[in-house]
C-alpha cells in the first residue's frame, strides 16, 4: 500500500499521465483510498486498471465515489 499511497501523492501534481494499469501489484483497501481520492482531485488520468488486487470492500467503496465524481475516468477494480 505505501508504493500506491506513493503514486496517489504523484497523481496529484500529474498533469501528463492518462492510463494507468497496475494490475496485480498488491495493493490493499489502504492503497486504493488513496489512489481513489487523487482521482477525485486529477483531471488527467482517464484510465486506471487495478485488477487482480486486494482492495477490500473499503477500498471498493473509495473507487466507486471516485468514479460518481469523475465518469470521464474509467476505473476498473472487479
Amino acid at each position: 500500500d505505501e508504493g500506491a499511497k506513493a503514486l496517489a501523492h504523484a497523481l496529484e501534481q500529474n498533469t501528463s499521465v492518462t492510463k494507468i494499469n497496475l494490475e496485480a501489484n498488491h495493493i490493499g483497501g489502504e492503497g486504493a483510498k488513496a489512489l481513489a481520492c487523487a482521482l477525485k482531485q486529477n483531471t488527467t488520468v482517464t484510465e486506471i486498471t487495478l485488477l487482480y488486487n486486494n482492495i477490500g470492500d473499503e477500498g471498493a467503496k473509495a473507487l466507486e465515489e471516485a468514479q460518481a465524481r469523475r465518469p470521464d475516468c474509467f476505473i476498473n477494480y472487479t
